[in-house]
């Protein structure tokens, strides 16, 4: 029923392309009349939002694409840690939900492989003991969870169906390669489904305490929004609680080789311009067009779409135009530290298992531990231990046995501080010339974890 996702949110990777996605559609009608037949278009960010902006657009239109991106690799969150003698290991958005259509269509597309992979049982653990643990055989994990969490098992999977079923509803009937509708903003693209706006609106404990037990939303269901999110459940909205529920499963995949492939196959399908290493530092309205500034360069634009959270740079931009960015959202920090190790025994017991999930409100130094590689030429396996913050020397001491080696930290900053009621921007920020993906606020859960 849990799976644990060596980084978090098999969802978020869909809401994101389907944001971006709903802006392209309308971007060429509405720049036509003005702005030449063949605009030049500049895309900030390529991660998978940017990559996604830039191959429907080179597919839905004829413009010159040019994406920019402050890292010296394409990506974003879509990385790999490279470690001799080991295939690469997703150091950041990792998993893909099998309901992920659009993940699915790029995968095929681009004659990627898809696999699974799966280390082992997974205990709940609420800071000094295991409440729950899964076993070795789906039937007796099965039996565990329906004795402890009882009418809360058969309520999760009818919850998940319900919310998938309305989820649906955001796809082209025709599959996601047919016409797209076009929508001005989050909110009217959520509201085309039953109830899924009003989510947003709400906190999730709110309306997770009318479906689950107590017990089973303190230990399982907090279990999953803090290795999806960093965040406890009376933090979330309904929205993004909710998917975190439809991302817990079992049927998870990866691409083989990295998720980063699916960036960089988008990017060089879209035949754009890249440039690694510029941050666009400052971006000016000049007439009809738009100034990109970074440090004595500057390039001229027809229209820019921001495919980076506008909270994380330090660009400047347009004053009525950040005012309606309204680029004020908090964002949660997630480090993910890889450790090649084994469990502590002290701490987690002499048998501990493959991962470790915390429960509710669990002042611990972690959030999540789990094997994302093992080998039987390695004495150890190596884990990902998901943290709020840097991990110390005596954290790692309580973690793990005396042997174990850090190997490589990477801090995220991939999911904003929920507070509902969230409010959304529109996606077009000045009169058809500026575009921004506005998703995470609502369910960034939709796309990878």
């Amino acid at each position: 029923m849990v799976a644990f996702r060596s980084c978090r949110c098999p969802h978020c990777f869909n809401f994101i392309t389907l944001s971006i996605i709903l802006i392209l559609i309308f971007f060429p009608e509405r720049v036509t009349g003005s702005v030449p037949v063949n605009p030049h278009v500049c895309v900030i960010g390529a991660g998978i939002s940017g990559a996604t902006a830039a191959f429907f657009l080179s597919r839905s239109s004829s413009p010159s694409i040019t994406v920019f991106e402050k890292q010296s690799t394409v990506g974003g969150r879509v990385q790999v840690l490279r470690l001799p003698d080991t295939p690469p290991i997703e150091a950041g958005a990792s998993i893909i939900a099998e309901e992920n259509a659009l993940m699915k269509y790029f995968v095929n597309q681009f004659n990627l492989t898809r696999h699974q992979k799966s280390f082992g049982t997974m205990g709940l653990w609420n800071g000094s003991k295991f409440v729950f643990r899964t076993h070795a055989t789906k039937a007796r994990t099965m039996f565990s969870l329906l004795r402890r969490y009882k009418l809360s098992v058969p309520a999760t999977e009818k919850y998940v169906h319900k919310l998938l079923k309305e989820y649906k509803k955001l796809y082209p009937k025709n599959g996601v390669q047919s016409k797209w509708t076009p929508y001005a903003s989050v909110q009217s693209l959520l509201e085309r489904a039953d109830g899924l706006f009003n989510l947003t609106q709400v906190s999730f404990d709110s309306v997770a305490k009318n479906v689950f037990s107590e017990q089973y939303l303190k230990e399982m269901v907090a279990a999953i929004t803090r290795v999806n999110y960093g965040q406890d459940i009376y933090q979330m909205n309904g929205m993004s609680g909710a998917v975190a529920l439809a991302g817990s499963g079992q049927d998870l995949w990866a691409v083989q080789g990295g998720n980063y492939q699916v960036v960089e196959k988008l990017l060089d399908a879209s035949h754009t311009n890249l440039n690694l290493g510029v941050e666009i530092e400052h971006i000016a309205k000049v007439d009809n067009a738009y100034e990109l500034h970074s440090g004595k360069k500057k390039w001229m634009c027809d229209a820019v779409i921001l495919a980076t959270p506008v909270e994380l740079t330090s660009m400047g931009l347009p004053s009525h135009i950040a005012k309606k960015a309204e680029a004020n959202r908090k964002f949660q920090l997630t480090v993910a530290t890889f450790i090649r190790g084994s469990l502590n025994k002290a701490t987690f017991g002499k048998d501990p298992p493959a991962a470790v999930l915390t429960t509710d409100l669990v002042d611990d130094s972690f959030t999540s531990v789990g094997i994302v590689h093992k080998s039987e030429n390695e004495k150890n396996p190596i884990f990902k231990v998901f943290s709020r913050k840097n991990l110390t020397a005596s954290d790692i001491d309580r973690i793990f046995e005396g042997d174990a080696e850090v190997l490589a930290s990477f801090p995220w900053m991939a999911y904003p501080q929920f507070a509902p009621p969230e409010h959304f921007a529109g996606f077009d920020l000045d009169e058809h010339g500026i575009f921004i993906y506005t998703s995470p606020s609502s369910q960034r859960v939709l796309l990878w974890k």
